[in-house]
């Protein structure tokens, strides 16, 4: 989603912060805070485009545990066959890739 705003304040003070506050064609105000050097030549009158999205936050891969390989003694079944490699790596890969996704995930949101 995109919005083109007029800047109607830019709110300077002594933190590191400048808030910016700004107007659209239909009178939706939005405000939004940003480090001060980014904002030096923000001046009320600018134009201000915004653009966002959301997504779906995916699940932390603290709750993700891999599925535990059937216990083949408890179950009666072929006791002393080795697991079947292939399944476990696949299980493995698909870990590795829900920790790529959470931290690709927290960088973009910063908390990486």
């Amino acid at each position: 989603m995109m919005g083109l705003f007029l800047v109607e304040k830019v709110l300077r003070g002594d933190s590191a912060e400048v808030a910016i506050t700004g107007v659209d064609a239909e009178g939706r105000r939005a405000r939004i805070e940003v480090p001060a050097s980014a904002a030096a030549s923000v001046r009320p009158g600018s134009a201000l485009l915004l653009q966002w999205w959301t997504a779906e936050v995916p699940m932390m891969s603290s709750a993700i545990t891999p599925a535990a390989p059937a216990d083949k003694a408890a179950e009666g079944d072929d006791i002393g066959v080795e697991p079947d490699a292939t399944a476990e790596a696949e299980a493995e890969a698909e870990v590795a890739d829900d920790e790529r996704v959470e931290r690709e995930f927290r960088a973009l949101i910063g908390l990486a």
